[in-house]
């Protein structure tokens, strides 16, 4: 083999090496490594449960790590599909991942096993806002605020969709008797 024929099969390699060492060897790279506590993990590699899954979330969530925490409660909802509290925390995290449509799928689920439940109302309304559904908003901040007159959340957030609107006058109206709180100017 001559030196230049060694030299070009060296420096493929080379780039080889450099290729896999900076995008990883598949997709393991690409995706993060979810490890939760010792303990968690255990419990869920000798019983695993919705309610394990639910707490496995909840640990990835609390460190922002949303590919990790919607994974756990995905988890959580195929091995209890009625369980409220692994849809909900799901849709969050899914929110917060910049999921909004399905986000609002795992809600509404939720929100059938709890229909009496202000929070989900309140986090399709979120959901809604986000993805500029004014309309979709309102309605869903109604339904909170039919829970729970005095949420502050419902409050600014249906306020916040009708002056997006430009519906000054019925922001006012449902303001106008909303308790002291620095979030809606009071």
């Amino acid at each position: 083999m001559l030196f230049s024929e060694y030299m070009s099969v060296i420096m493929r390699i080379a780039l080889s090496i450099a290729v896999f060492s900076v995008f990883g060897f598949g997709l393991d790279a690409q995706s993060p490594v979810c490890e939760g506590p010792p303990e968690l993990e255990k419990v869920i590699r000798t019983r695993p449960s919705a309610g394990a899954y639910d707490a496995l979330g909840a640990y990835f969530g609390q460190k922002q790590q949303l590919t990790c925490a919607i994974s756990a409660f995905e988890s959580a909802v195929r091995l209890d599909p009625n369980s409220w509290e692994a849809r909900f925390n799901l849709s969050l995290a899914l929110l917060q991942s910049e999921q909004p449509a399905r986000a609002a799928r795992e809600l509404r689920i939720a929100i059938s096993k709890r229909p009496d439940e202000a929070h989900g109302t309140h986090c399709l309304g979120c959901g809604a806002q986000s993805v500029n559904q004014d309309g979709a908003a309102i309605e869903e901040f109604k339904l909170a605020l039919k829970a729970n007159p005095k949420s502050v959340p419902a409050l600014d957030g249906i306020a916040k969709s009708l002056i997006a609107q430009q519906r000054y006058s019925a922001a006012i109206a449902y303001l106008k008797d909303a308790p002291p709180d620095a979030k809606l100017g009071k």
